[in-house]
């Protein structure tokens, strides 16, 4: 490991499993103090967990993101805990899925998809409106907000999913437009084929699931993993990935 992110202090949410797991262990491992949260209060508690058995530093936070309360108490938790803010890491999902036999589109439930707007769209906007004061305060930082392929394409299986990743590709390019003279850096991640526990143990997953058709076409030889994620990740958080080029020689680098 290389420091990169050390004095850093970032938040990632959804951080209780998977890719935000992936992620908050790798920003941990370069040096940043890290908020794990997850609306999965034990799942984040055990990242955090994880962070301080290999010597980092993490604190855990039970967070719904739709909770916009929340998020502002969390966000204010942590800057004021740790002195600061530099990196927000807008990773948390929530996932419906059509019913065995249900037509995705023409049969879908109004409730599932408002709960999947709340939480994949309004709550990365909650995470940048609170956490952007704090990182221009800080003089600068980065946003991540995890996209997905889905978002690039027509989903077949769940159109709800796709249409709130577009939304957070829209969103990333606005944020950077509004404050990339602030000092914020703002990307999207769009990961492809990256299993997730839960999902293969669905009903609907043993029909035809996303993974199965990625698998049919993916030219890669293997599916991905959430260190895949955490890497990219790292790098976008770092100020390697600043337009500087003093910001990003070895000798500034974060």
């Amino acid at each position: 490991m290389t420091d990169r992110l050390a004095g850093k202090v970032a938040i990632v949410t959804g951080a209780g499993s998977n890719i935000g797991r992936g992620v908050a262990l790798r920003f941990a491992a370069e040096g940043a103090r890290v908020a794990v949260a997850d609306i999965a209060r034990e799942s984040g508690e055990e990242t955090a967990a994880l962070i301080a058995a290999a010597g980092g530093q993490a604190h855990a936070y039970a967070l719904d993101v739709s909770d916009e309360a929340a998020v502002l108490e969390t966000i204010g938790d942590v800057a004021a805990r740790w002195g600061g803010l530099h990196i927000l890491h807008n990773n948390a999902v929530y996932r419906t899925f059509a019913a065995p036999g249900a037509h995705p589109l023409l049969d879908f439930d109004a409730g599932n998809w408002r709960r999947e707007f709340d939480v994949n769209v309004l709550g990365a906007a909650f995470g940048c409106k609170h956490a952007i004061p704090h990182i221009v305060k800080a003089g600068g930082g980065a946003i991540l907000n995890s996209s997905s392929v889905n978002g690039l394409v027509g989903d077949l299986h769940r159109p709800q999913y796709g249409m709130c990743k577009a939304a957070i590709n829209n969103l990333t390019m606005t944020v950077a437009a509004l404050h990339g003279r602030q000092g914020i850096r703002c990307n999207a991640i769009a990961p492809g084929n990256i299993p997730r526990g839960g999902i293969d143990a669905h009903p609907w997953a043993k029909l035809d699931s996303p993974y199965a058709v990625a698998d049919r076409h993916q030219i890669a030889p293997r599916r991905g993993v959430p260190e895949d994620i955490a890497a990219l990740a790292l790098f976008l958080a770092s100020t390697r990935a600043a337009s500087s080029p003093a910001a990003s020689s070895p000798a500034t680098a974060g």
